[in-house]
């Protein structure tokens, strides 16, 4: 399994797995979408799936705000790629969570 982890701030991609280096979302002549510059990790175990999950879950921007003093700015991004064992993908499980969402 691999992990790649960004989030959209302010009309810019951060990668939350490498320093919040700027990325950019780029649309190919195929119509595919790719996100040059992010890092995929290589995944050992479910436990290092969940360090990596949470340490980037704790570089988001967040801000404080009237109903909560952490609130997230950003809209993140979490993909999980599963692979067989010689990297061909499988498929591909996405997690957003978008900003601003606590009141609902």
């Amino acid at each position: 399994m691999d992990l790649s982890f960004f989030e959209i701030y302010g009309g810019r991609c951060y990668d939350l797995l490498n320093e919040k280096k700027k990325v950019e979302i780029l649309e190919g002549n195929d119509n595919q979408v790719t996100i040059q510059g992010l890092v995929e990790v290589e995944l050992k175990d479910k436990n290092e799936m969940m360090e990596k999950i949470i340490f980037a879950f704790n570089q988001r921007t967040t801000h404080s705000t009237v109903h909560n003093d952490t609130s997230s700015r950003s809209h993140a991004i979490c993909m999980i790629y599963a692979k067989d064992e010689i990297g061909k993908v499988l498929g591909k499980y996405i997690v957003c969570d978008l900003a601003g969402s606590e009141r609902a």
